[in-house]
């Protein structure tokens, strides 16, 4: 079941599920090999209802199917292994989803993107509108899109619309991973937003076409709590104490990092204490600069900064910001908005690449100023203020001693110089300003009822 969040909401839009399986190159290979110590490795079975959807999509990413590659609450991640001859192409058919955002990625072996369209960019077929364009319907009834995925490299002029590359510094590969994303279906939407999941044709280099792929029952792997439960698990700690876990540990001030690629993720973690976090700055800057950007499946159109914290240091952490404007679709509204940025959210993590739970901008509540306060800590020792109604929003930090934390930006305006987006790295705090999460410890519960007392809310995201 969804984690209750304070006030009585939930994370998940409406209950309807969608297929998930296996996949059978480097990135569900990764799921796999983080899925398999929860037991889930091979628990697909088929829905009690006949329900169908493409064959292509083969892998859902989300919190009661595959909980990897540090996904977001309110998202669905649909992965679809794709064997497109060299010069081919396949073609996604779908329709615009009821929903905040939606893309297509694709991505090397090792996880990093390659290329990607997002909903705004796609252009609808003929007779068809586009609801995610600024100030467009979003209720429109003809709502068809065609977009090509090339095995091929993409060209530096000229890219034809409603079209992807899969070629990564020039090199092709038979196959093709490609991510399909919908981040925060309206309320009362399933989970794919109230649309069927694309169909994929593929075809050859010379427009023959190879083969469609066919409907297949819709099945997933049956929803064992098991991200719920080890959110709520862990027990109150006591500043010093250990829980006789492996912990890494945390510096005493967490430090907010934008995340760059996969080695500097690994750097930050190994230095993400006192003793060693002289060490971060040398170890940074080259694998910052020689290596690839990107890993753990990113989305292109998101940017990131992590914080690791730890009990060691207090059983509370408080974090403070100022949220930006955003784009509100949950509630239905009729026409596209504007915001600095299309979403915002804050998850806890841990090292396996798991959330625990995440709260976006439409779950946060404000102040007059758009400031908010967000409280973690285990589920035993969260403060009695931690609930909307005194204005604070509240997360699990898990059973583990050492918790991620992860902050995403979503498609900032191009005026919105303070977006993560157009964060130096090493310069996070800096020029982020007053959208910098600033964050602290407190010993105990008491100290986080104290510190920051009950005052009801102006708004809610």
């Amino acid at each position: 079941m969804p984690l209750p969040l304070p006030g009585g909401a939930s994370h998940r839009p409406a209950p309807r599920r969608r297929r998930a399986g296996g996949a059978a190159l480097v990135l569900a290979n990764v799921v796999a090999l983080l899925a398999a110590p929860l037991g889930l490795a091979g628990l697909a079975g088929p829905r009690a209802e006949a329900a169908t959807a493409s064959c292509a999509w083969t892998l859902e990413i989300s919190g009661d199917q595959v909980n990897a590659l540090y996904p977001d609450e309110a998202a669905r991640y649909w992965v679809a292994l794709m064997p497109i001859p060299p010069g081919g192409r396949a073609e996604i058919k779908g329709a615009f989803p009821y929903a905040r955002y939606a893309s297509f990625n694709t991505y090397t072996q090792t996880t990093e993107a390659i290329d990607a369209i997002h909903d705004a960019q796609i252009r609808p077929d003929r007779g068809s509108r586009n609801p995610f364009t600024a100030g467009a319907r979003r209720d429109v009834a003809r709502r068809d899109y065609t977009v090509a995925v090339v095995n091929g490299p993409k060209p530096g002029r000229g890219v034809p619309a409603n079209t992807i590359y899969t070629a990564n510094g020039g090199k092709t590969s038979i196959t093709t991973n490609v991510a399909y994303r919908i981040y925060e279906p309206d309320l009362g939407r399933d989970l794919t937003g109230d649309v069927p999941l694309p169909a994929v044709d593929v075809y050859s280099a010379d427009g023959e076409k190879v083969f469609a792929y066919p409907a297949c029952p819709d099945v997933q792997l049956p929803d064992l709590g098991v991200t719920v439960t080890l959110a709520n698990a862990g027990v109150e700690t006591t500043p010093g104490q250990t829980l006789g876990l492996p912990s890494l540990g945390a510096p005493a001030t967490p430090v907010w990092s934008k995340f760059v690629n996969l080695p500097t993720a690994l750097v930050d973690l190994v230095t993400s204490n006192d003793v060693l976090n002289p060490l971060n700055g040398p170890l940074r800057g080259p694998t910052s600069s020689l290596l690839p950007t990107g890993g753990f499946g990113e989305n292109v159109d998101n940017k990131y900064i992590s914080a690791t914290t730890s009990g060691d240091h207090g059983s509370v952490v408080l974090i403070r910001g100022t949220m930006p404007t955003v784009v509100h679709t949950r509630q239905g509204q009729r026409t596209m908005g504007s915001g600095q940025l299309r979403y915002w959210s804050l998850c806890t993590e841990n090292l396996l690449s798991q959330y625990y739970a995440c709260v976006n901008d439409d779950l946060v509540p404000l102040d007059a100023q758009r400031r908010f306060t967000i409280m973690v800590s285990t589920a035993a020792a969260r403060p009695a203020n931690a609930r909307t109604e005194c204005g604070v929003a509240w997360l699990p930090s898990g059973p583990l001693h050492q918790t991620v934390l992860l902050l995403r930006n979503m498609l900032p305006e191009p005026g919105f110089r303070h977006a993560i987006q157009q964060v130096t790295p090493g310069r996070e705090r800096e020029q982020m300003g007053r959208y910098y999460p600033r964050t602290r410890y407190l010993a105990t519960p008491a100290d986080a009822v104290r510190a920051v007392g009950c005052h009801a809310p102006a708004s809610m995201g």
